[in-house]
């Protein structure tokens, strides 16, 4: 009778032992577990949105921040189109802003990431006059732009819900420009780099999955108003 409440004791602490050592390691795993989910866990949302924006008008034609190079016997009207007693610049086109963004979520706040952007401008020369009048406004020549920018991007938001966002972006970074420009009387090609990046004050997203956004009240290189698609990763 005693070897059999022996055993028994021996069982009961054998399991009291067991417990005691397991319970201190789930501790430990539950504590580790909770403390990384949320910064390197699956809570880390992953975006990339694809979009177009709205331009209205090519900032380097105001010549703002910079002179444009004088071209001889070439005169500037107040949009900067290029006029000349011989040609006369027509109407100066764009792509709109072209861009993609890839957006990682530190918290339910705070976004950041990276945005490439492209877009570009072009026109036609036209002749004024010609001995032969049947080449009266014919095309002598062209003028085009291309502009490559990448920046980083912080976005705020205001509201973060499952399938609804609002939200505030800041971007800033340098942009590459690239002109070529065949003139009557000017062909030249020539590079530099600016300013780019993009200020939206308010940005609306509705979907989960995939969801579709547009900004408002937005200045800067991607334009006046943007709108697209994006998936969350």
């Amino acid at each position: 009778m005693s070897s059999k409440k022996n055993l028994v004791l021996i069982v009961i602490l054998c399991i009291g032992i067991s417990a005691m050592a397991q319970s201190p390691e789930t501790n430990q795993n539950t504590e580790v577990h909770s403390f990384s989910y949320p910064v390197f866990g699956k809570s880390l949302n992953h975006q990339l949105r694809l979009g177009i924006g709205a331009k209205l008008f090519e900032p380097a034609r105001f010549m703002i921040f910079e002179q444009e190079p004088v071209v001889i016997d070439t005169d500037n009207s107040e949009l900067g189109i290029k006029t000349n007693y011989n040609f006369h610049e027509g109407a100066r086109n764009t792509t709109g802003a072209l861009f993609g963004e890839y957006i990682v979520s530190l918290n339910k706040t705070f976004e950041l990431g990276a945005t490439f952007t492209y877009f570009s401008y072009y026109s036609n020369y036209y002749s004024n006059y010609s001995s032969n009048q049947n080449n009266y406004n014919a095309q002598v020549g062209e003028n085009e732009e291309h502009h490559f920018s990448i920046y980083p991007t912080l976005r705020l938001n205001y509201v973060n819900q499952r399938n609804f966002r609002i939200y505030s972006a800041l971007a800033l970074g340098p942009r590459f420009v690239f002109e070529h420009d065949n003139s009557p009387i000017n062909k030249s090609s020539s590079s530099s780099v600016r300013v780019a990046g993009q200020m939206t004050l308010l940005g609306f997203s509705i979907g989960v999955k995939n969801f579709w956004f547009v900004d408002l009240c937005t200045l800067g290189t991607q334009g006046f108003i943007t709108t697209g698609i994006g998936l969350s990763l």
